[in-house]
């Protein structure tokens, strides 16, 4: 599958510097998953057992979207029609980061 240059690499670094900033713990997790169904849809996951946000999801969408996450959001809707990125709370503690591209033969890479 195809994606845009940067999308993953950000994603892992965050992990790396905010994640694991201040932890105590030698045992820093970060997962890289990816899988596709027969419909073409794509779900690429990353993972990781760090601090998570510091802020409130819901309340600071501004916040979470301002930087690494709003550029990699808006490169990937730039390229696919049907691309959606979600946040979410890993258990239990850390980030999951779910990239999400549909109907890849209908929903090709666009240069």
């Amino acid at each position: 599958v195809l994606i845009p240059p940067l999308t993953l690499q950000p994603i892992v670094e965050n992990a790396f510097k905010h994640g694991f900033r201040n932890s105590s713990s030698q045992n820093w997790l970060v997962e890289v998953s990816a899988k596709s169904d027969t419909k073409g849809n794509v779900l690429i996951r990353i993972a990781d057992s760090g601090n998570g946000l510091d802020v409130n999801l819901e309340e600071n969408q501004e916040k979470i979207w301002g930087r690494s996450l709003g550029n990699i959001k808006a490169r990937l809707n730039h390229f696919y029609r049907f691309a959606k990125i979600k946040i979410s709370a890993n258990q239990p503690s850390g980030l999951v980061i779910t990239i999400h591209l549909e109907n890849l033969q209908e929903n090709a890479l666009r240069t």
